[in-house]
């Protein structure tokens, strides 16, 4: 006869949690050991590389991809905005059939091929904030990585989730842990709140969860 393993989750109204908060990329840590941190406490933060964009200046101009770099007015490295002037041709006798190429785009030009006629233009890196999750003190720092945080609280371990991080003030919305969440347990003082049902949740409830602004459901049974 087969079996199914159900793993042990944890159930406590008071215990110690450690949780480490890291970067995806290196960057650089803002707090040290001993620092005390709210849930939205940044305590990372990192500089993802921007998107890279193409201007396809030889193609525009409808000259030789070789000839290009000689016809861009930038210089890899320098910063471009858009509108403005990348390139112009001469035209017929200064000023018959001139071709004007603008940028697209906003960044540092990365590259001018002679073998594609192209421009490459990195966008602006994006910024990647790390925040503490819980309310609690720094007791180890990852250099240019991460740290952990750690608190007392109550913890309750489920199967899976839906969703990213969450926070908010809890409300227990139904009277016991059979109790199926309906519609009517849901209030409109619950926006930002992290509600807890029972034993399900109808699809009515789902809904005025979602018009409400509810940050996070917790059911089980």
């Amino acid at each position: 006869m087969g079996s199914a393993y159900t793993p042990g989750l944890t159930v406590s109204s008071d215990t110690v949690v450690d949780r480490l908060r890291r970067l995806p990329i290196k960057g650089e840590v803002l707090v040290k050991v001993g620092d005390k941190v709210e849930h939205d406490t940044i305590v990372a933060r990192a500089l993802l590389p921007g998107p890279l964009q193409t201007i396809r200046l030889a193609e525009k101009l409808g000259i030789e991809a070789k000839e290009a770099p000689k016809e861009c007015r930038f210089a890899v490295g320098d910063h471009v905005n858009e509108g403005d002037v990348v390139a112009e041709t001469k035209g017929l006798f200064g000023k018959f059939f001139k071709q004007i190429v603008l940028s697209e785009f906003t960044g540092e030009v990365e590259s001018i091929s002679e073998v594609t006629g192209n421009i490459l233009v990195r966008e602006a890196a994006i910024p990647v904030d790390m925040m503490a999750y819980i309310q609690g003190v720094v007791v180890d720092v990852m250099s240019e990585e991460g740290a952990t945080i750690q608190t007392r609280g109550g913890m309750v371990q489920g199967i899976f989730g839906i969703g990213g991080e969450r926070n908010g003030v809890i409300r227990v919305a139904v009277a016991n842990q059979d109790e199926v969440l309906d519609e009517g347990h849901v209030q409109e003082s619950d926006a930002g709140k992290i509600l807890v049902g029972g034993a399900g949740v109808t699809a009515a409830a789902l809904k005025k969860v979602n018009e409400v602004g509810v940050a996070g459901l917790w059911l089980a049974r």
